[in-house]
């Protein structure tokens, strides 16, 4: 490749002061979602959303950042992960589609840690929900109860949520539990104007880590609450 010298089945990165390495050394620098089998494409089955639903955590299980490359990638299920670093990025919020075609269970990425130590990040993704759907498209808890870290739970940079159909809505906007030193950065929020959709961020909780939170250039629109469905 350009930049890049070869031979041998070995790799070396044009720079001053770099080693050669062997290509399959050089390859497993990241996680892709496509490694895990994951099936990219819309009008998917019902059988390969399950599928790319339990793969996807199986990527994300292995604590490594999960790249997802442009393309729609469907799922019928809840994305839980526990007490793992989570990494996802894609190529931007407009090109990485990640869509829910299902109610089943209420959110979509579901993380909880049970210590301060761990962060959930996420960059250049965009979430679909193309089902009514009850919960959030990322929700977040810290269970720790040691007052938290100086370290962030959450970071979350050039995020967006929306729609698909005037069936389809996100109950709730993203929900963050004890999560101490968040920082979100161009994350947007869409509801739907006809059907109820809470809120658009919210953070709870007992701990310390529910009021420093950081969010910039964020946006939220097409709330439909249900406050305003009984005025």
């Amino acid at each position: 490749p350009q930049g890049a010298n070869a031979s041998g089945g070995n790799y070396t990165l044009s720079e001053t002061g770099a080693i050669a390495r062997s290509f399959d050394s050089k390859l497993d620098d990241f996680v892709n979602i496509l490694d895990f089998g994951v099936e990219e494409g819309s009008s998917k089955s019902e059988s390969i959303r399950t599928l790319n639903t339990s793969r996807f955590i199986s990527a994300l299980q292995t604590e490594r950042s999960v790249y997802i490359p442009k393309g729609t990638y469907e799922f019928n299920s809840e994305v839980l992960v526990q007490n793992k670093n989570v990494t996802i990025i894609g190529d931007s919020e407009r090109n990485t589609i990640l869509k829910w075609t299902s109610s089943t269970r209420s959110n979509r990425i579901d993380w909880t840690t049970n210590t301060a130590e761990r962060t959930l990040t996420i960059r250049n993704v965009y979430f679909i929900a193309a089902a009514n759907k009850s919960g959030s498209p990322i929700y977040a808890k810290d269970t720790s109860t040691n007052g938290g870290t100086v370290k962030p739970n959450v970071v979350l940079e050039n995020v967006a949520a929306d729609y698909e159909g005037s069936l389809s809505r996100w109950g709730k906007g993203y929900h963050f539990e004890d999560c101490r030193c968040g920082y979100m950065n161009r994350v947007t929020f869409g509801g739907n104007p006809t059907l109820t959709c809470d809120y658009g961020f919210i953070f709870t909780g007992t701990e310390m880590g529910c009021i420093d939170n950081y969010l910039a250039q964020c946006q939220v629109c097409l709330l439909y609450t249900s406050d305003a469905a009984d005025d």
